[in-house]
């Protein structure tokens, strides 16, 4: 038990029998908590998890990866430019192709 709930609750039990109701209601809202956890899915590891292990000055904050995020859009729009492939996507994916016909 936490150290607030025993705090709640030697309070509760010196008060008088309206303040029986809280108590109740409390270890209700406990018994509720402890089986909505128990058939929950367990929960998915975050990817603060994956960082835990470096050091706190070592972890990628939001600047980094906003940082990595824009040069990816850098690098990729530089080799779009240099290959050009315009031609390459019309024919691909927006002409229609001709069936081949045999000569038989």
């Amino acid at each position: 038990m936490s150290h607030s709930k025993k705090l709640i609750n030697s309070e509760l039990s010196s008060k008088c029998c309206r303040h029986r109701c809280a108590q109740v209601l409390l270890r209700h809202c406990d018994r509720e908590l402890s089986i909505a956890s128990a058939t929950e899915m367990p929960a998915v590891p975050s990817a603060a998890r994956l960082f835990k292990s470096l050091p706190p000055h070592r972890r990628p904050h939001g600047t980094d990866i906003a940082a990595v995020a824009g040069w990816t859009v850098a690098g990729l729009a530089t080799a779009i430019w240099l290959v050009q492939p315009f031609d390459w996507i019309k024919k691909t994916f927006f002409e229609k192709q001709q069936p081949e016909e045999s000569n038989n």
